[in-house]
């Protein structure tokens, strides 16, 4: 899914929108998310998030966040090279920091 977007352009440019703009229902997948950092943000401006991360402790201090300030997001552990949604599930991808965690970056 992340090469067949990347592929038609399907690419987060969220920076150069006036601060507070709203996404919309987009769904954006967060590619290493991490704890939701990214993830919150997203969500927070209106786009629905799901959030991946082979971290499971990741994972999980995610959903406790947003839980506590009231997001909702959906986390899922799983890796990049082995993405666990269906394809053409999402609007966008956002992979931030990642590069120097994957195992076989030529594959």
């Amino acid at each position: 899914m992340a090469a067949h977007a990347a592929q038609n352009g399907a690419c987060a440019h969220d920076d150069d929108r006036p601060a507070g703009r709203r996404l919309g229902q987009q769904t954006r997948f967060d590619l290493g998310c991490g704890g939701g950092f990214i993830a919150e943000e997203l969500s927070r401006r209106g786009a629905k998030v799901v959030g991946v991360d082979p971290s499971h402790g990741a994972i999980a201090a995610g959903v406790d966040h947003a839980r506590q300030v009231g997001l909702e997001i959906d986390y899922v552990v799983g890796v990049g090279e082995i993405i666990p949604l269906p394809d053409a599930s999402c609007d966008v991808v956002v992979c931030l920091d990642v590069l120097e965690h994957v195992a076989d970056l030529p594959r």
